[in-house]
C-alpha cells in the first residue's frame, strides 16, 4: 500500500480485469519479499518506494492458496510510468471511503483488497495518521496535482 501526503493509498486497475488492487506481485528466485515489492512496484507504476513496513500477511486463491504480505510505503519517489500490459489505470483512494468501499462493492477489487481492510482495519487507520503528517509536495517537486487522480466510484 502506497501512502500519500492526504493519507490515500494508491490503487491500480489491473488490465485484464478490470479490478482494483495495490501494486506489487510475485518475488523471483532468491528475492526477498520486500525487495519483490520494491521490484514490482517500479516496473508497473515506475515510483521508487521506502519507508516500507509490514503489514501482515492474508492468503488468497488463485487457482490454489497464495501467501500474500501487505506492505506499507510512506515514501516514493520517480514519475508516474505505468506499465500498459498489467496496468490500465492508478488511483488514489481515501482511506474511509475504501473501508466501505470494500465491504459494499467486493467485486470491484481484488481479493486482496478485501481481504487486508478486513483484517487489518485498525493498522490502516494508524498508518494514515502517520501519512497524513507527510508533505510530499515539498519532498517530490515533479507530482503536481494531474498526478493525483482521485477513486471515481
Amino acid at each position: 500500500m502506497i501512502f500519500d501526503d492526504a493519507g490515500r493509498v494508491m490503487l491500480v486497475q489491473v488490465a485484464k480485469k478490470g479490478t482494483w488492487d495495490f501494486p506489487g506481485g510475485h518475488g523471483m528466485n532468491s528475492e526477498t519479499p520486500v525487495e519483490a515489492v520494491k521490484r514490482e512496484v517500479f516496473e508497473e507504476v515506475g515510483l521508487k518506494i521506502d519507508q516500507i513496513e509490514e503489514i501482515g500477511q492474508i492468503q488468497t486463491e488463485a487457482g490454489a492458496e497464495v501467501q500474500r504480505y501487505i506492505f506499507s510505503a510512506m515514501n516514493f519517489s520517480g514519475a508516474f510510468n505505468i506499465q500498459l500490459a498489467e496496468i490500465s489505470d492508478y488511483v488514489w483512494v481515501p482511506i474511509d471511503k475504501l473501508i466501505i468501499d470494500t465491504h459494499k462493492t467486493p467485486k470491484t477489487f481484488e481479493s486482496t483488497v478485501v481481504l487486508t481492510f478486513q483484517k487489518y482495519t485498525d493498522q490502516i487507520r494508524q498508518l494514515k495518521l502517520k501519512a497524513d503528517k507527510i508533505n510530499y509536495y515539498e519532498e517530490h517537486p515533479r507530482l503536481n496535482p494531474q498526478d493525483r487522480k482521485l477513486f471515481p466510484i
